[in-house]
């Protein structure tokens, strides 16, 4: 399975899903132990180091823009670790943060993340 069923979590309020987040395994450790090469006659290899995977992705989050400001991602982004730490994880990382998103930046400082890569996107109009 590639995505862990407590790592894909919703957050609800009187039955309407307000929150989500979404949360997988890094399989780049996986797969540098495979050469990058994923085919049948390596699953063995594959499960062997898929169990000893201990870093995650938080993909993706969000939250519905009447709930912002109410601490729902930060209480999303617990106990999606809460599951990790369960289950071994000891690091996990953000894809994908813009660098306008100042309220999500916030909430990872509260559990003391620290940006280490900046992308930046260009555009340019083609006629």
């Amino acid at each position: 399975m590639a995505l862990e069923k407590d790592f894909v979590l919703f957050a609800e309020h009187k039955g309407k899903t307000i929150g989500f987040v979404l949360c997988a395994p890094d399989y780049n450790f996986v797969l540098k132990n495979l050469n990058g090469n994923l085919n049948v006659l390596n699953l063995f290899t594959f499960l062997h180091f898929k169990k000893r995977i201990r870093k995650a992705r938080l993909i993706a989050i969000g939250v519905s823009s009447d709930y912002r400001g109410q601490n729902i991602a930060p209480l999303l982004i617990a106990n999606a670790y809460d599951a990790m730490i369960k289950k071994g994880y000891t690091t996990v990382e953000y894809s994908w943060v813009l660098a306008e998103n100042i309220p999500f930046q916030k909430a990872v400082r509260k559990f003391y993340g620290k940006i280490y890569k900046h992308y930046i996107v260009y555009q340019k109009k083609i006629n």
